[in-house]
């Protein structure tokens, strides 16, 4: 996806957040769902899928993932479940955000003033 902002946004006023790398390990959920290694489970949510990589199935995605791309997902979850400010990317109109939809995101409701952004999908 791309956004491209023609408003302003901050920290808990429409900005956007994201963990870094964090499609990977989307990608390894479907992958092991999809070879029928791990039963399916929603994992739309955050913390779905640290449940998932965190303990449930660790070892099946170590096949997949190596030791620091699991444990750097699994640290930047649990701080962005506690507070995403290091994870948000504060914007000025005319910036554009160019990112992987498989990775854990999501956006601020704008409290103080109108979003307004482009986006498009390819």
């Amino acid at each position: 996806k791309l956004f491209l902002h023609i408003t302003d946004v901050k920290h808990k006023n429409g900005a956007f957040s994201y963990i870094p790398f964090s499609h990977k390990i989307n990608l390894a959920i479907r992958e092991l769902i999809n070879k029928q290694v791990i039963k399916y489970k929603p994992f739309l949510l955050l913390q779905d899928a640290v449940k998932l990589v965190g303990s449930e199935h660790r070892d099946k995605f170590l096949q997949i993932l190596n030791e620091d791309e699991i444990e750097n997902f699994l640290k930047n979850a649990k701080n962005a479940l506690l507070d995403d400010r290091d994870f948000t990317l504060e914007c000025q109109a005319g910036d554009a955000v160019l990112f992987n939809d498989f990775g854990y995101h999501k956006g601020t409701a704008p409290k103080i003033s109108d979003r307004i952004i482009f986006r498009y999908f390819y």
